[in-house]
């Protein structure tokens, strides 16, 4: 039975660098859809996206540190490590390496367009909302960080 929704969240799509990668996996995953199922994926961006300044989350007993290097503006890919650095000062040697390209709204709108995607909507994080609101919009904020879903309809 085909799912009614299908996610790609925490930008595991962004592994696919090109856009001939990127359509051929959207049309798969609206193939596999159930008649008006949903495709919904994540993305970020702002400056900090950019960047190759590393980030650091807290967490209980441990800060993940995103490291972002080798950033081409000219095609947007780069090499990104998640580091799980200790309170005692250890970390260990980073478990998550990815290549993968910094994709933009407008760009992933189009290639959903062009794998048969024709009912588009973006929903803005929107922090009034509490961590994980989102409101549905055509207009976000040019923050340094934002995010936001795309939610695509077969």
């Amino acid at each position: 039975m085909a799912p009614d929704i299908r996610c790609a969240f925490n930008f595991s799509y962004w592994v696919f660098c090109s856009h001939a990668e990127m359509v051929d996996y959207f049309r798969r995953a609206r193939e596999d859809l159930a008649n008006g199922g949903m495709f919904v994926i994540d993305v970020t961006g702002g400056t900090e996206s950019l960047s190759e300044e590393p980030y650091s989350t807290r967490s209980s007993g441990f800060d993940l540190v995103w490291q972002q290097s080798n950033f081409n503006p000219v095609d947007h890919t780069a090499d990104l490590e998640l580091t799980f650095r200790f309170r005692d000062g250890s970390e260990i040697d980073p478990p998550y390496r990815y290549s993968w390209r910094v994709w933009s709204i407008p760009e992933l709108m189009e290639l959903l367009r062009a794998a048969g995607f024709e009912d588009i909507d973006v929903w803005w994080q929107d922090d009034e909302h509490g961590e994980f609101g989102y409101r549905k919009t055509r207009k976000g904020s040019n923050d340094a960080c934002w995010v936001a879903c795309i939610a695509a309809f077969k």
